[in-house]
């Protein structure tokens, strides 16, 4: 099983001697195949290279970090790689490290696929979260046609259940049903009335709320 360093404490200041030992641990760790120690020493150098900005020595371990590791190993160097990008706008103005990058075209281009992984992957998680978004509203949206379907059969029932079973108690007469909607707040509300004689005092007409 891997071990995992620790982070380190934003507190503990960023030495340039404590980076290079890291480069230097992973490079033997790398050389005799210690998987574990390469995965700590790797964890220890992202977690100094992202707590502060080592303005100076950023093209020292970045020489570094391309010496101690082969083409086809990027771990360290994709962890350089992305303070060189958080910190691009700063990068752009520090002369020596735009010689290095002049001098080295792998390093340029590494960093430049790097920049757009990164972008690329960025975008796609945007898209994955939009897509859930709209998935999420797709989900309501069927619930409240849903609802409104039930309401719709339920209200049906109701008024079949009125029309067969409830009549006036004075005239003997079959209610009768009408759908209306308030004039403010658009709520709809059921109005039962007598169908001969219609009359408040006599029906006792009411209004009941719709869901």
């Amino acid at each position: 099983m891997q071990q995992i360093a620790p982070p380190v404490s934003p507190s503990e200041k960023v030495s340039l001697s404590a980076l290079l030992n890291n480069v230097l641990v992973y490079a033997l760790a790398e050389k005799y195949d210690i998987q574990p120690l390469k995965e700590v020493a790797h964890q220890k150098f992202k977690h100094r290279a992202a707590y502060e900005w080592f303005d100076e020595e950023i093209v020292t371990v970045l020489r570094e970090v391309y010496a101690a590791t082969p083409a086809n190993d990027t771990l360290l160097r994709n962890a350089i790689h992305e303070v060189c990008d958080r910190y691009a706008d700063k990068l752009i103005f520090h002369d020596e490290f735009l010689k290095i990058v002049k001098e080295d075209g792998t390093l340029a281009c590494n960093m430049l696929n790097y920049t757009y992984n990164a972008k690329v992957k960025h975008h796609m998680e945007h898209l994955r979260k939009e897509k859930e978004w709209r998935s999420a509203l797709q989900a309501r949206d069927d619930q409240i046609k849903s609802a409104k379907e039930w309401a719709k059969v339920e209200m049906e029932s109701v008024k079949d259940l009125l029309r067969k079973n409830l009549k006036c108690r004075d005239c003997d007469k079959p209610f009768v049903l009408k759908i209306k909607r308030g004039r403010n707040s658009g709520q709809k509300t059921v109005e039962v009335a007598c169908a001969r004689c219609g009359s408040v005092e006599m029906c006792k007409e009411r209004e009941v709320e719709v869901d």
